[in-house]
């Protein structure tokens, strides 16, 4: 028997898989929308699609800063050899272009820096331990012509740093 769409047991009734949970506080926080958009270098047919986020990962790399690190976050990106984009007009796989775009800012930005990178001659990931700069203030340029708020600025109100080695407890550090 359900009573306001859950079994009288507690569990919720999932009749309709395809429907999407109501947000919660973090996701009217947190989450802002991408669009990846490809544009397929035999036909010039652009495919884009949205793409909700909840923090940002961008990669790091050495005398950088998180400016730096968000335009290659949004750099374009060719497509080539094994990793071919698969062109639905062209029906066959082929060379793009790709890019992200940010479509709509959270109210608070959350970049996740990854500072962990595989290396292939040792088989293992490796600890980037480089040094990035980052502002008080930060005003997103990488957003798409219809993005909502394109002219949010940030302002830096906590930095989490995680100090520890593989072999010892994980302590967590924010500082605001």
């Amino acid at each position: 028997e359900k009573q306001n769409g859950r079994l009288r047991n507690g569990d919720v009734d999932n009749e309709d898989n395809n429907s999407t949970p109501d947000p919660t506080w973090v996701h009217e926080i947190f989450q802002g929308t991408l669009t990846n958009e490809t544009r397929c270098l035999t036909c010039e047919t652009i495919s884009s699609k949205d793409e909700d986020f909840l923090d940002l990962s961008v990669d790091v790399e050495q005398n950088t800063s998180i400016t730096h690190c968000l335009r290659g976050f949004s750099n374009t990106e060719t497509l080539c050899s094994e990793y071919k984009y698969y062109c639905e007009e062209c029906r066959s796989k082929q060379e793009a272009h790709k890019r992200m775009k940010v479509k709509k800012l959270p109210l608070i930005l959350a970049l996740h820096l990854k500072r962990f990178k595989y290396m292939d001659q040792l088989h293992r990931y490796t600890k980037l331990s480089y040094r990035v700069v980052f502002p008080l203030e930060l005003r997103l340029f990488n957003t798409s012509g219809d993005a909502t708020n394109p002219d949010r600025m940030y302002d830096l109100v906590a930095v989490v740093v995680h100090l520890w080695k593989w072999s010892q407890p994980r302590p967590l550090y924010c500082n605001s």
